[in-house]
């Protein structure tokens, strides 16, 4: 194996450097193999698409959507697990993902065949302009971290100039062809790429540490240690080399290196160190480590890395201890879960080598129960024999399980023994008691039953959360609530005021919910702000617009105050009501909870309810009743609803929508099937027979299964549909082929139907009567933003919706359809450019339906664009349908244009989740005036 290794190596040197010389011209007009697809693999054929022919392949299935986009690009895809009968010497270069090793079939034969083998990074580097400033930081620990504070420092210096790349962001041939000369490029590089690049230079390279690690990939320490010296490749006296003086290895590993070389140290007084409380700088105090957040040494050796790397580029003192001092860390290194009844719960799932459960548990002095596990790599563990001073028990899972065992009987530390993480993180818990430590530090790579370190940390995280108990904060305490003028914030607001606790919170800016809530006496304080901070809180709810940079997040992390997640604390409230039925489903949630809470009030129930849009017949977006039973908007991102205790449901659909976070439509059909599957057996289940994605949902769950549809036999079905003059829905109800009666709604669309008949077979589940069915339906004249009628203007009527997914607007196209009218207008604003970029066609074609479109500008929300979409790329599609469309950015200009061509008896609608709303208001004012 050895010898394979030494050959590819010799080969490349000998061959494939010469071969690589002229640059960007190389990836012209070349055949090119991509072994291994993942995100690198995908970006890869992306850039080199346009000037080669590209063949890529992958033994696992991938997203189906990417597949199809780079087979539109005329790229060759190939799912198989023996790619090699389609390597042949017709290939010029092969670009291998970095995880593969260079014993793998493939590159073997790439060998044999004289194919050069390189990576994303130095295929993607041949596109940067070389005044392009590049920070590369490798290591065997803390360059996650360390990578992160200097992007955040470099980011908070030279704003978008700063771009993160590498091992951690987004691959570098996202960007390659669009880095301006002027950029800052920080990058996290790993050992597994540094094997694959050959003329990649950094300006500065950062090395934290050298341990023992990944000899299965290597297959000697030797090795390992010369592929991480190759980040400072390529240097010269003007580049810069940040060196660990405390690591021997490395210090001896680097003393050849011709780079000028920079130090930091814990032990020693060099260019920057840590003694006694401080980090000096120069010999000079600069961070009193007592403000810093993250602690203990190897922290301040990360903080110390990036201090020297952005001082080459003349970051100013101020912006660096500002970052240094306010960075709470990166997800799944030593990541701080919470307390869970008592317990402080620790997520160090990074940690794959016993170097870094070392310094994981030399951060602690008390007592320890320690979960660990996983590939096993054959490593000694008898170096954490003494940083176990503080561990009581050890809980061992996965192939190293029985290593484990036998080590810890050898030190006479108790260890439990069991399958997997989830059986461990039980044991963990039920053995510890309050104010212990339960750290996940596996010491081990994840790959035995984890694809990755994140996905075995968010396990990790979701079942020991499961573990903590209702509300437990006595009444009368002092809760503030972060962004508590968002809708479903507000909700939460008001139900704990009535429940008996004190309540205040914040947001940027000044809103109705907001003065709204002043009004009924809860202080709110506007903008954000450290002050709002104070110690007599005792519990914060956040929401996810909240990120680790807030101010308001760093003063109550500082001053360890209790927090959680809306959707989490959501989850908590939810465990108060016995009866808490949730209204789920990619499309028409809002407009069904209300339709339901309608119908639940006339039947006297007095449910408590939580709407995610303002409901007219409770003068809000929620209500406090006094009976047990709480109706809730369930929504499905991040899988918030998983938080939540119901015992009835109804599902109206599932479709491809978050795919920021979902990735595919598989994973979100699991969620759903996940969230169904709480139901209790004496709880109800409604789903829709008409919509195909849901029909498995009754295969996984206990509750009793009741189904509605208008075209598919079901238990409760529509018959006899008309629509009035408005548009809205007149149908008969039939169950048991019996006909109950006739609803007549006062909401427009046949999509509504739908809605309402699933209220309809809930309801009566429930018990409630047919006739305060109808009557509560007849109520319901609409949520605000769900085809809301807002005025007029110039003599066409005005409305507004929130719909911002295709298969959403198609339905409001069709109700507007049955609605009397002459011409219509859709003012479209995209929402999320990841939406825009996965749906863009499908938008175009819903959107095409109306007679003039104007496009605004995408509403980012929580995204950066990274998909390089453009509103031009929309109306591009729009045309393909002999339709125009403009791109108009300003609201006045909109204004301006539709009072030139918008005639009486016309339909503006105003359309999108984001800002749009605003101009419905704007167009009905300007007539009023």
């Amino acid at each position: 194996m050895l010898f394979i290794y030494f050959s590819v190596i010799i080969w490349y040197n000998l061959y494939c450097i010469k071969y690589f010389d002229g640059g960007e011209i190389m990836y012209k007009n070349k055949k090119i193999f991509i072994l291994g697809m993942a995100r690198s693999g995908y970006e890869v054929a992306k850039l080199l698409s346009s000037d080669n022919e590209i063949f890529i392949t992958d033994m696992k299935e991938q997203e189906k959507d990417k597949v199809e986009e780079l087979e539109k690009l005329g790229v060759t895809v190939k799912i198989c697990n023996d790619p090699i009968e389609y390597l042949d010497d017709s290939f010029d270069i092969m670009v291998k993902n970095p995880g593969i090793k260079y014993t793998h079939p493939c590159v073997v034969k790439a060998k044999e065949l004289g194919i050069p083998v390189i990576n994303e990074v130095e295929v993607a580097y041949h596109y940067i302009d070389k005044n392009v400033k590049i920070i590369g930081v490798t290591g065997s620990n803390g360059k996650t971290t360390t990578t992160s504070i200097i992007y955040e420092i470099m980011k908070k210096a030279f704003g978008d100039k700063v771009i993160l790349a590498g091992n951690i962001g987004t691959p570098l041939c996202h960007y390659a062809k669009d880095i301006k000369k002027d950029s800052y490029l920080v990058m996290e590089i790993s050992d597994h790429q540094l094997c694959d690049m050959y003329d990649f230079k950094t300006n500065v390279s950062v090395m934290t540490n050298i341990y023992e690690c990944h000899t299965d990939f290597h297959d000697s320490h030797e090795r390992y240690v010369m592929t991480k010296k190759k980040i400072f490749n390529n240097h010269s006296k003007d580049d810069i080399a940040i060196i660990n003086m405390d690591n021997s290895e490395e210090m001896e590993l680097t003393s050849d290196i011709v780079s000028t070389k920079e130090y930091f140290s814990c032990d020693n007084k060099t260019d920057c160190y840590y003694n006694d409380g401080f980090i000096y700088y120069k010999d000079e105090k600069y961070i009193d480590t007592s403000k810093i957040i993250l602690k203990g040494n190897h922290n301040y050796q990360n903080i110390m890395c990036a201090i020297l790397a952005t001082k080459v580029y003349g970051v100013s003192d101020e912006i660096i201890k500002d970052v240094a001092s306010t960075f709470s860390g990166v997800e799944h290194r030593l990541e701080y879960v919470g307390n869970i009844n008592g317990r402080e719960v620790y997520n160090d799932s990074k940690s794959t080598n016993t170097e870094s459960t070392v310094i994981a548990l030399n951060s602690f002095d008390k007592d320890t129960i320690l979960i660990m596990g996983g590939t096993d790599r054959g490593h000694s563990f008898e170096e954490l024999k003494e940083p176990m001073k503080h561990t009581k028990l050890v809980v061992a899972y996965g192939e190293t399980k029985n290593r484990i065992k036998e080590f810890c009987d050898k030190i006479k530390i108790k260890c439990i023994v069991c399958d997997n993480l989830v059986e461990a993180t039980g044991i963990a818990y039920d053995n510890s008691k309050e104010e212990d430590i339960i750290l996940l530090s596996p010491a081990c790579a994840s790959w035995d039953q984890f694809p990755n370190f994140e996905t075995r940390g968010k396990l990790f995280k979701d079942t020991i959360l499961k573990y903590k108990k209702g509300l437990f904060l006595e009444k009368g305490k002092h809760i503030y609530m972060m962004g508590i003028g968002g809708i479903s914030m507000s909700g939460i607001a008001d139900i704990l005021v009535n429940m008996g606790y004190k309540v205040s919170g914040s947001d940027r800016m000044e809103s109705s919910v907001t003065d709204k809530l002043t009004s009924q006496g809860i202080k709110v304080f506007i903008p954000q702000s450290k002050d709002n901070i104070t110690k007599d809180i005792d519990f914060i709810v956040y929401t996810a617009a909240i990120k680790d940079d807030n101010e308001e997040m760093i003063e109550a992390k500082k001053n360890n105050i209790p927090m959680m997640e809306r959707g989490e604390f959501l989850g908590e409230i939810t465990k108060l009501y016995s009866n808490t039925i949730g209204v789920a489903g990619t499309h028409g949630k809002t407009s069904t909870t209300s339709m339901l809470s309608c119908i639940f009030l006339k039947g006297n129930m007095d449910p408590t309810i939580q709407v995610g849009s303002m409901l007219k017949n409770i003068n809000g977006n929620y209500r406090v009743g006094k009976s047990d039973t709480l109706i809730i908007e369930a929504c499905e991102y991040c899988d918030s609803y998983l938080n939540f205790k119901q015992k009835s449901a109804i599902v109206l659909n599932i479709d491809n929508d978050h795919l920021d976070y979902f990735k595919n439509l598989d994973n979100i059909k699991k969620s759903f099937y996940e969230y169904v599957s709480h139901l209790p057996s004496d709880g109800y289940l409604v789903i829709n027979n008409d919509d195909d994605n849901s029909n498995h949902l009754k295969e996984h769950t206990k509750a009793k299964v009741i189904t509605y549809g208008i075209n598919n036999k079901a238990d409760y079905m529509a018959d006899n549909i008309k629509f009035n003059k408005d548009g809205c829905g007149i149908f008969d109800v039939i169950y048991d082929n019996k006909n109950l009666g006739t609803i007549e709604l006062s909401v427009p669309g046949r999509h509504n139907i739908s809605n309402a008949l699933s209220t309809v077979a809930l309801s009566m589940a429930y018990g409630i009567d047919f006739n305060d069915i109808k009557e509560g339906l007849k109520d319901y004249e609409g949520a605000a933003r769900r085809m809301e009628y807002k005025g007029e203007f110039m003599g066409a009527k005005v409305y507004d919706d929130y719909g911002h997914h295709p298969t959403e607007i198609e339905a409001t196209a069709k109700a507007i359809h049955g609605m009397e009218h002459n011409e219509t207008w859709v003012i479209f604003e995209p929402h999320t450019y990841s939406r825009a970029y996965k749906h863009k066609e499908a938008f175009a074609k819903v959107l095409s339906d109306f007679d003039h479109i104007i496009i605004t500008d995408i509403y980012a929300a929580r995204e950066n664009n990274t998909y390089g979409i453009k509103e031009e790329d929309i109306i591009k599609e729009i045309k393909k349908y002999g339709k125009e469309a403009f791109h108009i950015s300003d609201y006045d200009d909109i204004k301006t244009y539709l009072s030139e061509y918008v005639n009486k008896g016309d339909l503006i609608l105003t359309l999108g989740a984001g800002y749009v709303t605003k101009l419905a208001d704007l167009l009905v004012n300007k007539e009023n005036e």
